[in-house]
């Protein structure tokens, strides 16, 4: 179940995200971040990391769901 919940979100994320100019070119290095603090075995990188990506994700998302035709896309329902 859980795993369902977390693709769930994975993907309204995605979604979302995908849509803004530019998101996806600036979250590369993000992930790459990721990855190397992985692949050094750097657990605290790789988290500290994963929080940045995480948070830069989160207010992408709030900058979506303010723009006008999303606004009017939850009204109509």
């Amino acid at each position: 179940q859980m795993s369902g919940v977390v693709f769930g979100a994975l993907l309204v994320s995605f979604r979302a995200t995908s849509r803004l100019p530019g998101s996806a070119r600036a979250s590369l290095p993000k992930h790459r971040a990721i990855l190397d603090a992985i692949r050094h075995r750097n657990a605290r990188g790789a988290s500290r990391a994963m929080r940045r990506l995480v948070h830069a994700t989160a207010r992408e998302i709030e900058a979506f769901s303010k723009r006008p035709s999303v606004r009017r896309a939850r009204a109509r329902g």
